[in-house]
């Protein structure tokens, strides 16, 4: 049996704020989190499916445990011959019909502006529904990741550090038409045998686990599973982790802790069990602990993250840099812009510079509208990039000048330095480029990410 913390239990509260407002933590999230009102009554969203499941499949409910998870059930419905990909299709439309029921708890952590990259356990859609909700009014700009067996491996887009905008990485796929997403734990082990390969394992997301803190909530795993799961998310054995001061891993759920063999296992390599009542309780007292934080936390004063790319333009070509900039956006790259270009002052000023001086690359957007400017704000951008590129090496190819429309090639009214000796200006009509300036721009942003890491 568990109890709830008391002074009796107590937990570094302070500590771990603080280092949720260093954005140094990584929340990684399971089913005990999603909780979902049924008929009037808190419900655990995976039982409910998993009686809707069985009902779909028409099965015989006599067979199954008094409260089913989706694992009983599919393992009930194979082993009567049924096919695995109706159990997922099942599932999909099953999960379709009560769109828009988030859980409250992944509210409350979406609420949590300093976590920029959640993990998911599950292949439900809730927590990147969850912060479109809760910090875009519904609109779609979460970043969804998931891991496939059978397609392409996504990737974080850089280092978490790095990352604007918030990301979701769906660690066994995510709901989907398919069978690329796991709903038994014969699945589920299936995806940690993938990862466990140099060659299928999304390298940079693996990177974020060892560099930051890991907040384990409601993922409630089997001993067997929590301890290949962790094995697998380490990348090296335990015991050399723990020889070397391994990061801080929090688990908070109803398994770990009540079950005395995985939580002395898992407390050997620095993670810390917590006596919890529930991750639902955790979650709750987590939120209400950072909501009453002051605004001048000291942790929280942060500059601008390092990286991605800063695009430049007069306002009349606001249209192709917001063309610009969602296509770089769909294919998960760090864009940065000044949006509205109606803020000013001293503080915006400094905020325009900070994000010149630490991006990877300043893509200045020449126009006959920027040509025909004789003054604007955005040739000061221009100044401070010149300025700045003056510091790298000749080869890196700090500044990317692109032309939106037809203006002729050497302009005498567009700086000399973006023409440069060989014209390395692209045409990209209209803002939307082409698939190759997009690849190049990853790769010149990795470039930049190992130089600042030394190991280039």
């Amino acid at each position: 049996m568990t109890t709830a913390l008391t002074p009796d239990n107590p937990f570094d509260w302070d500590d771990l704020l603080d280092s949720i407002k260093g954005r140094g933590v990584i929340p990684i999230l399971g089913k005990e989190l999603l909780v979902v009102s049924v008929e009037g009554r808190e419900v655990a969203w995976e039982s409910h499916l998993a009686a809707r499941l069985a009902a779909a499949l028409s099965l015989d409910t006599q067979q199954l445990p008094a409260e089913p998870d989706l694992n009983a059930v599919t393992l009930l419905y194979l082993r009567g011959g049924g096919p695995l990909h109706k159990v997922h299709s099942k599932i999909k439309a099953l999960v379709e019909e009560s769109a828009g029921q988030i859980p409250e708890p992944l509210r409350k952590l979406a609420a949590i502006t300093d976590f920029q990259l959640f993990v998911s356990t599950t292949f439900a859609p809730f927590i990147a529904d969850a912060i479109d909700q809760v910090r875009f009014q519904g609109e779609p700009r979460t970043r969804r990741l998931d891991y496939s067996l059978y397609a392409e491996i996504k990737d974080l887009p850089t280092e978490v550090g790095h990352l604007r905008e918030p990301h979701v990485y769906f660690l066994f796929g995510l709901l989907s038409a398919t069978t690329d997403y796991a709903v038994t734990e014969e699945e589920t082990l299936e995806f940690l045998h993938a990862l466990q390969s140099d060659l299928h394992r999304p390298k940079l997301l693996f990177d974020a686990f060892k560099s930051n803190d890991l907040l384990f909530l409601g993922c409630s795993f089997p001993d067997w599973l929590a301890r290949f799961f962790v094995r697998t998310i380490n990348n090296e054995r335990l015991l050399l982790q723990a020889a070397a001061q391994a990061r801080t891993r929090v688990i908070a759920d109803g398994c770990s802790s009540s079950d005395l063999r995985l939580a002395l296992f898992l407390r050997q390599y620095k993670a810390e069990v917590l006596p919890v009542g529930s991750a639902v309780e955790f979650v709750d007292e987590l939120f209400r602990r950072w909501s009453a934080l002051p605004a001048d936390h000291p942790a929280s004063s942060r500059v601008a993250e390092p990286g991605g790319i800063f695009i430049s333009y007069a306002r009349e070509d606001h249209t192709a840099a917001l063309a610009l900039k969602s296509a770089l956006d769909e294919a998960s790259l760090d864009v940065w812009f000044d949006e509205d270009k109606l803020k000013s002052g001293e503080a915006w000023d400094r905020e325009i510079r900070s994000r010149i001086a630490d991006c990877a690359i300043f893509v200045p957007l020449l126009s006959r509208n920027a040509e025909g400017r004789i003054e604007g704000y955005f040739r000061d951008e221009w100044k401070s990039a010149i300025e700045r590129a003056r510091g790298f090496d000749q080869t890196f190819r700090f500044i990317r000048p692109i032309i939106v429309d037809d203006l002729p090639l050497k302009s005498s009214r567009i700086p000399p330095e973006f023409w440069g000796p060989d014209c390395n200006c692209v045409p990209i009509p209209g803002g939307h480029p082409s698939p190759e300036f997009v690849e190049d721009a990853r790769k010149t942003i990795r470039q930049w990410q190992l130089s600042k890491s030394g190991r280039l």
